[in-house]
């Protein structure tokens, strides 16, 4: 399970609340649905060591607009604890977990309305019981209506809080033991509706992503607000085509004249073996033991038949078994 999680927080009117907890070889351990069915439009989800050395799951829907209360879950999916944050604050909420305070055991939840209209966004700090800690107030620069997105970030012995307000793509990192911005980077490059989180990577700063409708890419950001914007999708958007790629009787003159373009490639057909370690023979090409009377070397099934190769009904070949060390049939 990942200290702080990421993900883009776009509301989709038919998603459900839907949790899955994943092990580290990406299969599914846990599911469950964090609220009711009767809501939707996805979850936001956070983990930190809420209550201590174990992490938590941290969660609130993404846009329901009555839905107040902010739920915890331990590892294994089950219910740990909840709260109602202050009435000043109003769902949709936005949150984050981190080590925020040092003065305080644990990891605490930080939480904002994600709709912004007045001219300072507050920000409330709670431990896991739902108790207030602290406060933050940031001004802004505009009073028009706004979303916001909350995320940390490790810095030394404790965390920061990454607040990116998406319609002015102004970026702040505050710290909440101080009360004070460390820094602030307007983001003009990035898309509409992105996200900004913390660099998986320390010789990186911060990373931004967000939805596109063809392509997977994400922003890397430095300290001085420099980026790079990276195709993590490349691989996946490249395209292999065969036609023309080798000289055979199939090849016609269109497709000897097709070349590469930026997403379509043109490649070799190849037919890698990868069955039998290229042991095979013709049935008419048995080497037979002399002393068994038997083939050698081959693959049987479970009815002790030889298991042959075929291509459109029409078996060709014995296939060999894996014996790497015999001599070539």
């Amino acid at each position: 399970m990942i200290k702080h999680s990421l993900k883009s927080l776009v509301s989709y009117p038919e998603n459900h609340t839907v949790i899955r907890i994943l092990n580290k070889h990406g299969i599914c351990e846990f599911q469950f649905l964090a609220y009711p069915p009767q809501i939707k439009g996805g979850v936001n989800v956070n983990v930190g060591k809420i209550f201590g050395k174990e992490n938590n799951i941290v969660v609130n829907p993404i846009s329901a607009k009555n839905v107040n209360e902010i739920k915890i879950f331990n590892k294994h999916a089950g219910f740990v604890g909840g709260f109602k944050p202050d009435d000043k604050l109003f769902p949709p909420y936005v949150l984050t977990a981190g080590n925020f305070l040092n003065n305080n055991p644990g990891d605490e939840i930080a939480v904002a309305s994600r709709n912004q209209t007045s001219s300072k966004i507050l920000i409330i700090i709670y431990n896991g019981k739902g108790k207030k800690l602290d406060t933050v107030k940031i001004n802004r620069q505009k009073f028009s209506r706004e979303t916001i997105l909350l995320s940390a970030k490790k810095q030394h012995s404790k965390d920061l809080i990454i607040l990116y307000q998406q319609g002015e793509k102004i970026v702040t990192l505050i710290d909440v033991f101080t009360g004070k911005a460390v820094s602030k980077h307007k983001l003009d490059f990035l898309e509409k509706e992105s996200s900004i989180y913390e660099s998986a990577f320390d010789e990186k700063y911060l990373t931004a992503c967000g939805p596109e409708p063809s392509f997977s890419s994400i922003h890397d950001i430095d300290s001085k607000s420099r980026h790079k914007k990276i195709n993590v999708g490349k691989k996946e958007n490249i395209f292999w085509y065969a036609l023309g790629g080798t000289r055979n009787p199939y090849d016609t003159a269109f497709s000897n004249a097709l070349t590469n373009g930026r997403y379509v490639k043109k490649g070799l057909f190849a037919h890698i073996r990868t069955d039998s370690v290229g042991l095979s023979c013709a049935k008419d090409d048995l080497v037979i033991d002399k002393k068994t009377g038997l083939p050698k070397y081959l693959l049987f099934d479970r009815f002790n038949k030889p298991v042959d190769y075929s291509e459109f009904e029409v078996s060709n070949f014995i296939l060999g078994s894996y014996a790497t060390k015999s001599k070539g049939l």
